[in-house]
Protein backbone atom coordinates (compact mmCIF):
# COMPACT_ATOMS: atom_id res chain seq x y z
CA UNK A 1 0.00 0.00 0.00
CA UNK A 2 1.74 3.22 -1.52
CA UNK A 3 2.59 6.21 0.97
CA UNK A 4 2.80 9.13 -1.06
CA UNK A 5 3.27 12.51 0.62
CA UNK A 6 4.02 14.30 4.26
CA UNK A 7 2.03 17.43 4.91
CA UNK A 8 2.29 20.08 8.06
CA UNK A 9 0.27 22.54 6.56
CA UNK A 10 -2.01 23.77 3.75
CA UNK A 11 -2.89 26.23 1.31
CA UNK A 12 -5.06 28.37 1.53
CA UNK A 13 -5.00 28.74 5.31
CA UNK A 14 -7.66 31.51 5.35
CA UNK A 15 -11.46 31.06 5.25
CA UNK A 16 -12.86 30.87 1.77
CA UNK A 17 -16.49 31.04 0.40
CA UNK A 18 -17.91 28.28 -1.22
CA UNK A 19 -17.88 27.80 -5.29
CA UNK A 20 -20.21 25.47 -6.58
CA UNK A 21 -19.58 22.95 -9.12
CA UNK A 22 -22.26 21.25 -10.74
CA UNK A 23 -25.19 22.29 -7.91
CA UNK A 24 -22.70 20.76 -5.32
CA UNK A 25 -20.56 23.17 -3.12
CA UNK A 26 -16.84 23.65 -2.48
CA UNK A 27 -14.07 25.64 -0.62
CA UNK A 28 -10.77 26.72 -1.94
CA UNK A 29 -9.15 23.41 -0.92
CA UNK A 30 -11.56 21.49 -3.71
CA UNK A 31 -10.69 23.46 -7.05
CA UNK A 32 -13.30 22.91 -9.93
CA UNK A 33 -10.48 21.95 -12.24
CA UNK A 34 -9.18 19.56 -10.09
CA UNK A 35 -12.65 17.57 -9.53
CA UNK A 36 -13.30 17.99 -13.37
CA UNK A 37 -10.02 16.38 -13.83
CA UNK A 38 -11.04 13.56 -12.43
CA UNK A 39 -13.58 12.24 -14.83
CA UNK A 40 -9.77 10.93 -16.31
CA UNK A 41 -8.41 9.80 -13.40
CA UNK A 42 -7.39 6.21 -14.72
CA UNK A 43 -8.94 3.05 -12.30
CA UNK A 44 -7.35 0.13 -11.21
CA UNK A 45 -8.76 -3.47 -10.75
CA UNK A 46 -7.67 -3.73 -7.59
CA UNK A 47 -7.83 -0.31 -6.12
CA UNK A 48 -9.81 0.62 -2.86
CA UNK A 49 -12.07 3.89 -2.01
CA UNK A 50 -13.39 4.72 0.72
CA UNK A 51 -15.58 6.75 0.45
CA UNK A 52 -18.16 8.87 2.84
CA UNK A 53 -20.23 11.87 3.90
CA UNK A 54 -17.84 14.27 5.88
CA UNK A 55 -17.56 13.46 9.57
CA UNK A 56 -18.73 9.83 8.85
CA UNK A 57 -16.08 8.01 10.49
CA UNK A 58 -13.74 7.84 7.63
CA UNK A 59 -10.72 7.74 9.62
CA UNK A 60 -11.54 5.25 11.61
CA UNK A 61 -12.46 3.20 8.33
CA UNK A 62 -8.93 4.27 7.00
CA UNK A 63 -7.08 2.64 10.25
CA UNK A 64 -8.56 -0.43 9.97
CA UNK A 65 -8.41 -0.77 5.68
CA UNK A 66 -4.57 -0.04 6.03
CA UNK A 67 -4.30 -2.09 8.94
CA UNK A 68 -5.94 -5.14 6.92
CA UNK A 69 -3.93 -4.35 4.24
CA UNK A 70 -1.05 -4.69 6.62
CA UNK A 71 -2.13 -8.00 7.91
CA UNK A 72 -3.01 -6.23 10.94
CA UNK A 73 1.02 -5.42 11.93
CA UNK A 74 0.32 -2.49 14.02
CA UNK A 75 4.16 -1.22 13.92
CA UNK A 76 4.08 -0.95 10.39
CA UNK A 77 1.08 2.01 10.88
CA UNK A 78 2.95 3.16 14.12
CA UNK A 79 4.85 6.02 11.86
CA UNK A 80 3.10 6.88 8.98
CA UNK A 81 -0.13 9.58 9.54
CA UNK A 82 -3.51 7.73 7.79
CA UNK A 83 -3.56 10.57 5.60
CA UNK A 84 -0.18 9.45 3.75
CA UNK A 85 -1.23 5.86 3.74
CA UNK A 86 -4.85 6.75 2.82
CA UNK A 87 -4.66 9.77 0.65
CA UNK A 88 -7.64 11.87 -0.82
CA UNK A 89 -8.40 11.53 -4.20
CA UNK A 90 -9.73 15.08 -4.91
CA UNK A 91 -7.16 16.82 -2.65
CA UNK A 92 -3.69 18.20 -3.17
CA UNK A 93 -0.62 17.63 -0.54
CA UNK A 94 -0.11 20.95 1.43
CA UNK A 95 3.52 22.62 -0.06
CA UNK A 96 2.90 21.37 -3.40
CA UNK A 97 0.51 22.10 -6.47
CA UNK A 98 0.29 18.13 -7.49
CA UNK A 99 -2.77 16.96 -7.11
CA UNK A 100 -2.86 13.31 -5.11
CA UNK A 101 -4.71 12.02 -8.40
CA UNK A 102 -2.01 12.47 -10.54
CA UNK A 103 0.80 11.32 -7.24
CA UNK A 104 -1.65 7.94 -7.23
CA UNK A 105 -0.94 7.73 -11.26
CA UNK A 106 2.52 6.80 -10.27
CA UNK A 107 1.85 4.75 -7.19
CA UNK A 108 2.45 0.88 -6.88
CA UNK A 109 -0.91 -1.53 -6.12
CA UNK A 110 -2.98 -1.77 -4.48
CA UNK A 111 -3.78 1.57 -3.71
CA UNK A 112 -6.00 2.66 -0.89
CA UNK A 113 -7.53 5.92 -1.19
CA UNK A 114 -10.49 8.36 0.18
CA UNK A 115 -13.07 10.18 -1.11
CA UNK A 116 -15.74 12.20 0.03
CA UNK A 117 -17.01 13.52 -3.33
CA UNK A 118 -20.73 12.54 -4.49
CA UNK A 119 -21.13 9.42 -6.59
CA UNK A 120 -21.93 11.74 -9.47
CA UNK A 121 -18.49 13.20 -9.24
CA UNK A 122 -16.30 10.00 -8.73
CA UNK A 123 -14.41 8.37 -11.95
CA UNK A 124 -16.48 6.86 -14.57
CA UNK A 125 -14.20 3.98 -13.94
CA UNK A 126 -15.38 3.42 -9.95
CA UNK A 127 -19.17 4.61 -11.79
CA UNK A 128 -18.89 1.87 -14.12
CA UNK A 129 -17.81 -1.08 -11.54
CA UNK A 130 -14.03 -0.78 -11.08
CA UNK A 131 -12.50 -1.23 -8.30
CA UNK A 132 -13.86 -2.12 -5.08
CA UNK A 133 -15.67 0.87 -2.75
CA UNK A 134 -16.02 0.74 1.50
CA UNK A 135 -18.83 3.13 1.68
CA UNK A 136 -19.31 4.48 5.69
CA UNK A 137 -22.29 5.54 6.13
CA UNK A 138 -23.30 7.60 9.80
CA UNK A 139 -27.05 8.48 11.14
CA UNK A 140 -26.92 12.19 9.78
CA UNK A 141 -28.16 14.02 12.82
CA UNK A 142 -24.69 13.29 14.37
CA UNK A 143 -23.15 13.88 11.05
CA UNK A 144 -24.94 17.14 11.16
CA UNK A 145 -23.26 18.20 14.49
CA UNK A 146 -20.10 16.74 14.21
CA UNK A 147 -19.70 18.66 10.99
CA UNK A 148 -20.62 21.68 12.64
CA UNK A 149 -17.58 21.38 15.31
CA UNK A 150 -15.31 20.77 12.30
CA UNK A 151 -16.24 24.17 10.60
CA UNK A 152 -15.75 26.15 14.03
CA UNK A 153 -11.90 24.16 13.89
CA UNK A 154 -10.94 24.42 10.72
CA UNK A 155 -9.29 27.13 9.36
CA UNK A 156 -9.89 26.44 5.93
CA UNK A 157 -13.77 26.87 6.40
CA UNK A 158 -15.88 29.82 7.51
CA UNK A 159 -16.91 29.58 11.01
CA UNK A 160 -20.71 29.17 11.26
CA UNK A 161 -22.51 31.90 13.07
CA UNK A 162 -24.99 29.77 15.01
CA UNK A 163 -25.86 26.36 15.26
CA UNK A 164 -28.98 27.44 13.64
CA UNK A 165 -27.11 29.07 10.74
CA UNK A 166 -25.52 25.83 10.39
CA UNK A 167 -28.46 23.08 10.81
CA UNK A 168 -30.10 25.10 8.25
CA UNK A 169 -27.67 25.26 6.00
CA UNK A 170 -27.09 21.59 6.27
CA UNK A 171 -30.45 20.63 5.95
CA UNK A 172 -30.46 22.65 2.63
CA UNK A 173 -27.28 20.73 1.29
CA UNK A 174 -25.52 24.20 1.04
CA UNK A 175 -22.45 23.14 2.80
CA UNK A 176 -19.21 21.24 1.38
CA UNK A 177 -19.56 18.16 -0.46
CA UNK A 178 -23.22 19.13 -0.83
CA UNK A 179 -27.02 17.49 0.57
CA UNK A 180 -26.50 14.57 2.45
CA UNK A 181 -29.14 13.18 1.27
CA UNK A 182 -27.91 13.30 -2.44
CA UNK A 183 -24.62 11.79 -1.41
CA UNK A 184 -26.31 8.26 0.40
CA UNK A 185 -28.34 8.15 -2.42
CA UNK A 186 -25.68 8.61 -4.92
CA UNK A 187 -23.77 5.69 -3.51
CA UNK A 188 -26.49 3.27 -2.86
CA UNK A 189 -27.30 3.49 -6.49
CA UNK A 190 -23.45 2.32 -7.12
CA UNK A 191 -24.30 -0.56 -4.51
CA UNK A 192 -27.45 -1.82 -6.43
CA UNK A 193 -25.62 -1.55 -9.95
CA UNK A 194 -22.54 -3.63 -8.45
CA UNK A 195 -23.55 -5.22 -5.22
CA UNK A 196 -20.10 -7.65 -5.55
CA UNK A 197 -17.72 -3.94 -5.85
CA UNK A 198 -19.35 -2.08 -2.70
CA UNK A 199 -19.66 -2.73 0.73
CA UNK A 200 -22.56 -0.79 2.23
CA UNK A 201 -21.04 0.13 6.91
CA UNK A 202 -22.64 1.69 9.32
CA UNK A 203 -20.91 3.71 11.48
CA UNK A 204 -23.72 2.84 14.67
CA UNK A 205 -22.57 -0.83 13.79
CA UNK A 206 -18.97 -0.29 13.82
CA UNK A 207 -19.70 0.91 17.25
CA UNK A 208 -21.86 -1.86 18.19
CA UNK A 209 -19.87 -4.99 17.00
CA UNK A 210 -16.41 -3.93 15.42
CA UNK A 211 -15.33 -7.47 15.43
CA UNK A 212 -18.46 -8.54 13.08
CA UNK A 213 -17.88 -4.95 10.32
CA UNK A 214 -14.42 -5.80 10.47
CA UNK A 215 -13.93 -8.94 9.31
CA UNK A 216 -16.93 -7.83 6.88
CA UNK A 217 -14.51 -5.71 5.41
CA UNK A 218 -11.43 -7.93 5.27
CA UNK A 219 -13.75 -10.53 3.84
CA UNK A 220 -14.78 -7.73 1.36
CA UNK A 221 -11.38 -6.91 0.71
CA UNK A 222 -10.59 -10.51 -0.37
CA UNK A 223 -7.87 -10.63 2.20
CA UNK A 224 -9.79 -12.57 5.30
CA UNK A 225 -8.51 -12.62 8.59
CA UNK A 226 -7.84 -14.76 12.04
CA UNK A 227 -9.67 -13.88 14.76
CA UNK A 228 -7.44 -12.95 17.00
CA UNK A 229 -5.60 -10.53 13.73
CA UNK A 230 -9.59 -8.72 13.84
CA UNK A 231 -9.56 -8.49 17.70
CA UNK A 232 -5.81 -6.67 17.36
CA UNK A 233 -7.25 -4.55 15.06
CA UNK A 234 -10.33 -4.13 16.95
CA UNK A 235 -8.78 -3.04 20.04
CA UNK A 236 -5.87 -0.47 18.01
CA UNK A 237 -8.68 0.84 16.45
CA UNK A 238 -10.63 1.81 19.76
CA UNK A 239 -11.69 5.58 19.94
CA UNK A 240 -10.04 6.49 23.06
CA UNK A 241 -6.48 4.78 21.02
CA UNK A 242 -7.61 7.04 18.02
CA UNK A 243 -7.41 10.09 19.83
CA UNK A 244 -4.28 9.87 21.41
CA UNK A 245 -2.20 8.66 18.43
CA UNK A 246 -0.32 11.23 16.31
CA UNK A 247 -0.93 9.01 13.00
CA UNK A 248 -4.46 9.21 13.24
CA UNK A 249 -5.28 12.39 15.59
CA UNK A 250 -4.01 15.30 13.03
CA UNK A 251 -2.29 17.21 15.86
CA UNK A 252 0.08 18.29 13.28
CA UNK A 253 -2.33 19.82 10.99
CA UNK A 254 -2.31 23.27 11.26
CA UNK A 255 -5.34 23.79 9.12
CA UNK A 256 -7.16 22.96 12.83
CA UNK A 257 -7.53 25.44 15.99
CA UNK A 258 -7.65 22.56 18.61
CA UNK A 259 -8.54 25.11 20.57
CA UNK A 260 -12.32 24.96 19.12
CA UNK A 261 -12.32 21.35 18.60
CA UNK A 262 -10.76 18.06 18.59
CA UNK A 263 -10.10 16.49 15.18
CA UNK A 264 -11.47 13.41 16.83
CA UNK A 265 -14.06 14.59 19.18
CA UNK A 266 -16.33 12.02 20.95
CA UNK A 267 -16.84 9.08 18.34
CA UNK A 268 -20.00 8.20 19.98
CA UNK A 269 -23.74 7.71 19.05
CA UNK A 270 -26.22 9.85 19.85
CA UNK A 271 -24.13 13.01 20.70
CA UNK A 272 -26.51 15.29 18.62
CA UNK A 273 -28.50 14.80 21.37
CA UNK A 274 -26.40 17.63 23.03
CA UNK A 275 -27.28 20.05 20.19
CA UNK A 276 -30.35 19.09 18.46
CA UNK A 277 -33.24 21.45 19.81
CA UNK A 278 -36.63 19.40 19.79
CA UNK A 279 -37.65 21.58 17.13
CA UNK A 280 -34.49 20.50 15.28
CA UNK A 281 -34.89 16.81 15.43
CA UNK A 282 -38.74 16.54 14.58
CA UNK A 283 -37.92 18.71 11.27
CA UNK A 284 -35.44 16.23 10.42
CA UNK A 285 -37.42 13.14 11.02
CA UNK A 286 -39.94 14.74 8.84
CA UNK A 287 -37.17 15.58 6.05
CA UNK A 288 -35.50 12.27 6.06
CA UNK A 289 -39.24 10.79 5.83
CA UNK A 290 -39.99 12.86 2.96
CA UNK A 291 -36.29 12.19 1.36
CA UNK A 292 -35.63 8.67 2.14
CA UNK A 293 -38.51 6.91 2.04
CA UNK A 294 -37.92 4.80 -0.97
CA UNK A 295 -34.56 4.08 -0.09
CA UNK A 296 -35.21 1.86 2.78
CA UNK A 297 -32.36 2.75 4.93
CA UNK A 298 -32.86 3.52 8.49
CA UNK A 299 -30.20 4.84 11.31
CA UNK A 300 -29.44 4.26 14.71
CA UNK A 301 -29.97 7.25 16.48
CA UNK A 302 -29.51 6.17 20.19
CA UNK A 303 -26.95 4.72 21.94
CA UNK A 304 -27.87 1.72 24.01
CA UNK A 305 -27.14 2.70 28.08
CA UNK A 306 -26.44 5.86 27.27
CA UNK A 307 -30.15 7.53 26.61
CA UNK A 308 -32.27 4.61 26.76
CA UNK A 309 -35.85 3.86 25.91
CA UNK A 310 -37.29 5.19 28.69
CA UNK A 311 -36.44 8.71 28.22
CA UNK A 312 -38.75 11.56 27.64
CA UNK A 313 -37.56 13.31 24.21
CA UNK A 314 -37.65 16.71 26.62
CA UNK A 315 -34.40 15.02 28.52
CA UNK A 316 -32.05 15.20 25.95
CA UNK A 317 -33.10 17.63 23.33
CA UNK A 318 -33.03 20.71 24.74
CA UNK A 319 -30.07 22.88 25.11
Amino acid sequence: MPVLHRYHSVVPLQPSDYREYQGVMFSALYPPEDIRALQGFQVRDDDIFIASYPRSGSTWMEEIVSLIFNGGDVSRVATVPVYERVPCLEERPVGTRVPNRLLLDAAPGPRVMKTRLPWCMVPPQVRQGKGKVVYLARNPKDTCNSLYHFHRMSRCHVTPESWAEFFFHFVEGKVEFGSWFDHILGWQTHASTHPTKMLFVKYEDLHKDPHMVVARVAQFLSRPLPPQTVDTIVKHCRFDNMKANPMTNYSNDDRFDFSQSEFLRTGTVANWKKFFLVINSLDFDRIYAERMQASGLQFDYDRTGEFGADRDLDDYCFR
